[in-house]
Parts: C-alpha cells; sequence; structure tokens
C-alpha cells in the first residue's frame, strides 16, 4: 500500500489520532491543548473563533487534511448560524470541495453530509434532498442522514415523507435533541399544540441532562421552545427560556435577538433599539438591519428607519448578486412590511416558492399578490393555508385578510378570530424570518 493511501487512511480515523499518533511537524500535543482548551472568560463567539483559527492553521500545513477541511466546514457552518454571513457559506462549500479532492466521496461521508447542511443552509432544497437520498441509500443505518433528508423533504413540502425519516432517525438512534425539535416542527405543521409542546420539552431535557452537556444545543433547545412560546403570544414562558437559553450560552447574537425582539413586542421600544444597535455592531447581517429599521417605524421614527432599511436591502441584493437565493423570502417580507412596494415582493415571493413548497411561502407569495392586488389569485394561494391544520396566528391572519377582501366576509371573519386566539398579540413587533 502506498503511503498517500496509508495517509488518507489515518486522515479517516480523527484529528487527534492523526496529531498525536502520525506526528504532524509544527504542532505539539502541550500546543494542542493550549490551543482548545475552553476559557471561563470566553463567549460561545470567542471559542468558535479559536477554533476556526486553529483549524485554518492545520490545514495551511497540511492542505490534504481531509479530516480537519470537514471540521473546519462544520465550524464555518456554526458561524453562520450564530451570526455570520454568505462568506462563511463559501468557505464551508469550498473546505468540503477540497475534502473530497482530497479522499473520494465513497471514503468520505462526512464530507457528502456536509454538503447537504450547505445546500439547505444556502436553500438549495432539492440539492440537499438529493445529496441526502444518496447518503440514506449508501447507509441506511446512519441516523443522521435520515435527519438531513426529512429536512429537505420538510421544505419541499412533503411533510408525511419527512415525518418518516425523522422517524427512521428515531429508531436508529433513539431519542436525539435534534429530532425531538423536529417532531415538533411536525406537530406544530399539524396544529397540535400538546405534541409540540412534549417534543420541545424533551429536547430540552436532551439537552441539560447529558452529563457532558453541549451548552450550545442547551441555549438552542431553550430558544427554541422559547420561540414557540412567543408565537402564541406567551411571552412571560418565552422570557424564560430566553433566560436559559443566555445563561447556557451568554453572547449569542441569536439569542440577543430574542430578546430584542421581546423588548419591541412588549412595545419597549427604546430598549429594543438600544439591543438591536448592540446586534448590529456585531454582525453584518441584513436581517438584523432590517429588524431595527422595523423596530424604529413601530417606535414612530420612520427617518432614522430608512437609513437602515436601506442597509438591509443592499445587503439582501448584495447576496442575490451574489448568486445565493437564501433571503428570497426575506426580501418578499421586507417589500410587503418594511417597506411596501406589490410588484417587488410578489416578483421575491414566487422565486421563493420556486425553491420551496411551505406554508410559509404560500403565505408569502399570497400576501405578496393581496399587496400588489391580485385579488383572486392570493386567494388561490390562501387555500393551502386554510385547507391546511396550521394554527400559525399570521397565516391565519393573512388568509383571513385575503378572504374577506375576497368577498367571503364571514369566512375571513372567522379566520381572523382563529389567528387572534391563536396568539392575541399578533400585531405586536416580530421578526421576520
Amino acid at each position: 500500500m502506498g503511503t498517500t493511501r496509508v495517509k488518507r487512511l489515518l486522515r479517516m480515523t480523527s484529528l487527534l489520532a492523526v496529531l498525536f499518533a502520525a506526528g504532524f511537524p509544527g504542532l505539539s500535543p502541550v500546543a494542542l491543548a493550549n490551543d482548545l482548551s475552553p476559557s471561563v472568560e470566553e463567549n460561545p463567539g470567542e471559542r468558535l473563533a479559536r477554533s476556526i483559527r486553529f483549524l485554518e492553521m492545520r490545514v495551511h500545513q497540511d492542505p490534504e487534511d481531509n479530516v480537519s477541511l470537514n471540521l473546519l466546514a462544520e465550524r464555518y457552518l456554526d458561524r453562520l448560524r450564530a451570526g455570520g454571513t454568505d462568506a462563511d457559506l463559501t468557505l464551508a462549500r469550498n473546505a468540503v470541495k477540497r475534502s473530497l479532492d482530497s479522499v473520494e466521496a465513497a471514503l468520505n461521508p462526512d464530507a457528502l453530509a456536509l454538503g447537504v447542511q450547505i445546500d439547505h443552509a444556502a436553500h438549495r432544497f432539492d440539492a440537499a434532498r438529493v445529496g441526502a437520498e444518496r447518503l440514506v441509500k449508501a447507509m441506511p443505518s446512519e441516523g443522521m442522514y435520515q435527519q438531513l433528508l426529512g429536512d429537505a423533504l420538510f421544505e419541499l413540502g412533503r411533510i408525511a415523507d419527512a415525518q418518516g425519516a425523522f422517524e427512521a432517525a428515531a429508531r436508529l438512534e433513539g431519542k436525539q435533541i435534534h429530532t425531538e425539535s423536529r417532531f415538533a416542527q411536525i406537530a406544530v405543521f399539524n396544529g397540535d399544540h400538546s405534541r409540540a409542546q412534549q417534543h420541545l420539552q424533551e429536547a430540552v431535557r436532551l439537552a441539560t441532562s447529558h452529563p457532558s452537556a453541549d451548552t450550545e444545543l442547551i441555549a438552542w433547545s431553550h430558544a427554541q421552545l422559547g420561540q414557540y412560546w412567543f408565537s402564541r403570544g406567551r411571552w412571560q414562558e418565552a422570557e424564560v427560556e430566553y433566560r436559559h437559553a443566555r445563561k447556557a450560552a451568554p453572547g449569542s447574537l441569536l439569542v440577543d435577538g430574542l430578546f430584542a425582539e421581546l423588548a419591541a413586542a412588549r412595545g419597549d421600544y427604546a430598549s429594543a433599539v438600544s439591543q438591536f444597535l448592540d446586534i448590529n455592531r456585531r454582525s453584518e447581517r441584513p436581517e438584523f438591519r432590517q429588524a431595527l429599521g422595523d423596530v424604529l417605524v413601530f417606535a414612530g421614527k420612520p427617518e432614522e428607519a430608512k437609513q437602515w432599511h436601506d442597509q438591509a436591502v443592499a445587503g439582501y441584493m448584495a447576496s442575490v448578486d451574489a448568486g445565493f437565493v437564501h433571503y428570497y423570502h426575506h426580501l418578499a417580507g421586507f417589500f410587503t412590511d418594511s417597506r411596501p412596494d406589490g410588484k417587488l415582493a410578489v416578483h421575491w415571493a414566487q422565486k421563493d416558492l420556486e425553491l420551496r413548497d411551505t406554508l410559509a411561502a404560500h403565505d408569502a407569495y399570497a400576501w405578496a399578490l393581496y399587496l400588489d392586488g391580485q385579488i383572486d389569485k392570493a386567494a388561490d394561494h390562501a387555500e393551502k393555508i386554510i385547507l391546511s391544520p396550521s394554527v400559525d396566528a399570521h397565516l391565519l391572519f393573512h388568509a383571513g385578510m385575503i378572504v374577506s377582501r375576497h368577498g367571503d366576509i364571514p369566512r375571513g371573519a372567522q379566520l381572523l378570530q382563529r389567528a387572534r386566539n391563536e396568539n392575541p398579540y399578533l400585531h405586536s413587533f416580530h421578526l421576520h424570518r
């Protein structure tokens, strides 16, 4: 067996095994321990940045180290989820490509799985489905690949198939935090609040009871439950979960954003503006620019809001011009609610609907058509929401307004009452997601 083949097989074990057993130059075990050991003073963002620097150094030393490349791609995705930018998507995709160039796909399933996650984050849902199906076919006993497939199928509107994939993942791996959150997602779609709460609470229990609990997972699980309560107008319960999330991961941009959203919903606009200003100092994401602009509008300061809305739309369009598609939904929402323009709203909502078949996408398109005066067409698309078991207050409100405008006042009134029953504060501030 040639030395290159031996080297590649070593990489397939683990990064630590390679470092300590194979003796790569330039990094001792002591240096590794010093670089990776957590500091109590660090917040999650600082720890993540340090991890990325370490892995970037590793792949600089050995450009064909596929284990480090895969880990680096994963860290870039973590940074994206924590409030990073499109650049992280590009970096992650490049790291996966280099990994697959180094070790062929048949021996490198981690890189293929990361590619699926990148496609999902980029809203290339059909590509994610194809990649996940390939992994499931090759390794049907891997629960993670079933979960990835379910995620893609859910976004493509194949809810029953998605549920089947999540159930397959649970059978293979038992109860897991991520599968519980996905069962909650299915339950919310089906209008089953009791089951949704059970799954979200179980995700929190799993995250907090593990002997080596991951603080980011603890924060994420509490944040998911908090967002569920917020969507129902249960602000006190939401705040409790957000506080747990912040305690687990202080300094998290996304958790800070949830607190800012809650402050704005309660009408404490001064606090919300201050919090969103801080978030915008720490992140370049255009949706945070839009959020600050929206809060300023709620606070009766449209002139101050304009600069932030200008920056938001510039950021969205820069992403689109660079070939990304994941902000189509944000652009549809921006041009329906933040800066109303019916034709632009319809344009972006239609493009988003071409990527996925979710109720949120149909709602955005129907609401954009309503704004543009295309009431008959809006009513046709609202029907998908009306006929679904969904109990999302904002979707029901939009459908009620559209149906009423279309001429069916009693049916519209019924939908509007259902929306108020689901969330009595649905007209308060909320982030566009």
